[in-house]
């Protein structure tokens, strides 16, 4: 029996975090979502989607059409926008974005000698004072910023400390929007994407919903106006979403540019495919359909592979992410001497613990403190659970009970967020960070939790409620069950 290092134990289907997966490239699945929001004329160019649900993969890893087609990719670690701290209005930074966003496409445009030279003369001298004003913007920004690259948006520094942003003037707008117009019509293209926007602006976390919100804006005009030639992708948190369905007023104007990243079973199937020929170097029978599942659980019968998937998907939070994160932990558990289910069921157990301690580190810091901690004892052993699947009623009627005992009052003096919690927004709560899911009575199955999209209406018109399985082994609940 080959053992492996701990180095090789939980890496070989890859990192976890997209910017470290060495395997992110050659084994990339894209979605019907991540399809469809890259393909230039479509509505749809803002993603939101959980962490670990392909955002970021995406955004390194998603191309335009064509190998020709120029694409930026915008991120706090590549770029940085300088905020002069007084407000303005959503339509001002909306300008002003809108008037950067299409200085970088020029930017762009200018680099293709092939597109440039059918400019006249005076559209190229213009061309190159708009390149050149991107530039100067760009050192003065730089000259300021230690060890890093900085983003020439807007960015006209000035004498004063405070002038980093500032609206942007009609001269300068009247400049670029001929170019644009006359480059698209020739047939220019340019893909921007960009990844974490909230974090940009020199905000720790969440940024003035003016702010975000005008990049939206501004990410929709351009999308919209030059639908074959110019799409700008923007990736929000899921976090970040909620955040601006509440702060920002205009959201609702951007109701049919959203696009929730889902995945179905068909494409995370692909996913782990690619990951175990590549990672184990296999050399599958073409002539033979590949079973993943049957690989990644050695030994296993093939009556068994319809169980090992649905025991695997129907344990996942957030789609990829996390199956890469289970299927490592399944392999790690055969090369340490497991065999067949014991492999798997050891691989959940630490899997469902990793789970239940990911939620203090997702949602802890953003007002939730001991979030982990509340989960647990909502659900401890002695807590009275009659069934993983419940009645909507009777599960609201369950929690009700719960916020009334004893350890539960003793969170509840800690913590003003959970005080504030009746039974039904404390189960609304515990759906949105996927510790809660729903029977969907139109196609009589329960919602996968990586299906499961940022809206809460599914949920509440459920008859029925189920507690995510991925939480079973860290709540005991496996155990009580068996």
């Amino acid at each position: 029996m080959t053992i492996m290092s701990d180095q090789e134990i939980g890496h070989r289907l890859g990192g976890l975090a997209a910017e470290r997966d060495p395997l992110l490239r050659s084994c990339f699945v894209r979605s019907e979502v991540i399809q469809r929001v890259l393909t230039f004329g479509s509505p749809k160019n803002i993603v939101v989607g959980k962490k670990g649900s392909g955002k970021s993969a995406a955004f390194l890893v998603g191309r335009g059409p064509g190998s020709t087609t120029p694409v930026i990719r915008i991120s706090p670690s590549t770029h940085l926008i300088e905020v002069k701290r007084a407000m303005l209005s959503h339509t001002q930074y909306a300008d002003i974005m809108r008037h950067e966003l299409s200085l970088e496409c020029l930017k762009a445009w200018s680099e293709n000698e092939a597109l440039s030279s059918r400019l006249s003369r005076k559209e190229r001298l213009q061309l190159a004072a708009a390149n050149g004003d991107y530039v100067s913007r760009l050192k003065k920004l730089g000259a300021r910023i230690e060890g890093g690259s900085a983003f020439g948006w807007g960015v006209k520094l000035g004498e004063s400390a405070e002038s980093s942003l500032e609206i942007v003037s009609k001269s300068d707008t009247a400049n670029t929007r001929p170019l644009i117009d006359k480059l698209s019509s020739l047939g220019g293209k340019c893909l921007v994407m960009v990844d974490d926007p909230e974090l940009l602006f020199g905000y720790s976390d969440q940024p003035p919903a003016n702010l975000l919100g005008g990049l939206l804006l501004a990410s929709v005009d351009l999308t919209t106006i030059y639908p074959d030639s110019i799409r700008i992708v923007v990736f929000l948190k899921l976090h970040v979403y909620r955040h601006m369905k509440r702060t920002f007023e205009d959201i609702d104007h951007l109701r049919h540019n959203f696009e929730m990243l889902k995945w179905v079973e068909t494409d995370l199937e692909a996913l782990l495919a690619a990951r175990l020929i590549k990672a184990l170097a296999l050399s599958p029978d073409k002539k033979v359909q590949f079973d993943p599942w049957l690989s990644l659980l050695r030994g296993a019968e093939a009556t068994e592979s319809a169980h090992i998937r649905s025991h695997v998907l129907e344990r996942l939070v957030c789609g990829p992410r996390d199956l890469i994160w289970f299927s490592s932990q399944i392999l790690d558990m055969q090369a340490r001497g497991y065999q067949g289910w014991e492999a798997l069921l050891a691989a959940e157990a630490n899997y469902s613990q990793d789970q239940l301690n990911q939620l203090e580190l997702e949602y802890g810091r953003r007002g939730y403190e001991e979030i982990s901690s509340v989960v647990s004892k909502l659900f401890s052993p002695d807590s009275g659970l009659p069934s993983t699947e419940m009645k909507a009623g009777d599960f609201e009627e369950f929690l009700r009970s719960r916020l009334h005992s004893s350890e539960i009052m003793k969170q509840r003096e800690r913590h003003d967020w959970l005080e504030a919690l009746t039974p039904k927004s404390l189960a609304q709560l515990l759906y949105e960070v996927g510790v809660l899911g729903y029977w969907l009575h139109s196609e009589e199955r329960f919602v996968m939790p990586y299906e499961i999209s940022s809206e809460t209406r599914g949920f509440l018109a459920s008859p029925t409620w189920r507690l995510n399985p991925a939480f079973n082994h860290a709540l005991g609940i496996a155990h009580r069950e068996s």
